[in-house]
């Protein structure tokens, strides 16, 4: 049932009633981010809508917040009941678990944990670090090689730790630069 308007005082906009405004936080709230809207940016495009000066429903901040909030927990129902219904619709059989990984085998190529999985095997820590070359890269005006690298982890790949000269400001400042790039999936390779 609507509640009669609040009686404004003496020189100030007077409130819609409830329905006119759920009806305007209604329109105003179809399609946001809940999480990136506030209550004062809703106000604002309220008091457009009402055709109300600016900061006009600052003094009916109480109100305007019960009818939004109230609209808001209205808009989270219904999109409980539409999550709710859409995940009975999925068998239970091809529904994971909350937190539950996908399966290495059920990926493909492509997917996160494709490339580990076709990499696990392509060689040994020994050969790698045999056949594997070091690659020049340019940081700043400095040009650096990348070696080989057998990581305390057991993963291998390449690395650089250097300190390179750069200019900010029309001042030489020093960085500490490090490149890690490891091989995906060489965790897994045999040591021999």
């Amino acid at each position: 049932m609507a509640s009669a308007p609040e009686q404004p005082a003496p020189g100030a906009a007077a409130l819609p009633s409830d329905d006119v405004l759920r009806g305007h936080v209604a329109a105003i709230l179809e399609g946001q981010d809940l999480t990136q809207m506030s209550m004062k940016e809703v106000r604002g495009l309220l008091e457009t809508r009402c055709g109300m000066a600016a900061g006009a429903l600052d003094e009916h901040k109480a109100k305007v917040k019960e009818v939004v909030t109230a609209k808001i927990a209205e808009l989270q129902d219904a999109n409980d009941q539409h999550e709710d219904a859409a995940s009975a619709a999925v068998a239970p059989a091809a529904q994971p678990s909350a937190g539950a990984k996908q399966k290495r085998a059920d990926r493909k190529p492509g997917e996160p944990g494709a490339a580990k999985k076709k990499q696990s095997t392509l060689c040994t820590r020994k050969s790698f670090m045999k056949n594997a070359k070091t690659f020049p890269v340019k940081l700043g005006d400095n040009n650096f090689n990348v070696a080989p690298r057998e990581f305390s982890t057991g993963s291998c790949g390449y690395f650089l730790s250097s300190k390179v000269p750069m200019e900010l400001d029309g001042e030489r400042v020093m960085m500490q630069c490090s490149l890690n790039c490891t091989v995906i999936g060489s965790k897994e390779w045999k040591n021999d």
